[in-house]
């Protein structure tokens, strides 16, 4: 996935989801995006997969109501803002990244 080179932003959310990569198309598309086709280090991408293995650990396929809670779901969510971060930083001013929880033009 590429910047649109017509001066518009790109738009990504990252947010965590079963069986999904954890990367949005956050302009009014919605597509899930595979973190290997944007333009960021090797490091980055295994960075956001053990990300959402760590979302999907311990999720009970066969009976998702008999799922425990997350162990720490404070250190997932900083885990989560600092690649946001790290992601924004990597792709440059030509795409807007946000982290699933704040809200779209939030700081």
């Amino acid at each position: 996935m590429r910047a649109p080179q017509d001066g518009r932003v790109a738009a990504i959310r990252v947010m965590p989801d079963y069986a999904c990569w954890p990367l949005w198309d956050d302009a009014g598309q919605g597509g899930n995006i595979d973190p290997a086709t944007l333009p960021i280090p090797q490091a980055l991408v295994a960075a956001l997969a053990a990300w959402a293995a760590w979302f999907e650990a311990g999720f009970d396929w066969a009976d998702p109501a008999a799922s425990p809670p997350m162990p720490d779901p404070d250190a997932f969510e900083a885990e989560g803002r600092r690649l946001a971060a790290w992601l924004a930083r990597e792709l440059g001013p030509a795409w807007r990244v946000r982290y699933w929880r704040d809200q779209p033009g939030a700081g």
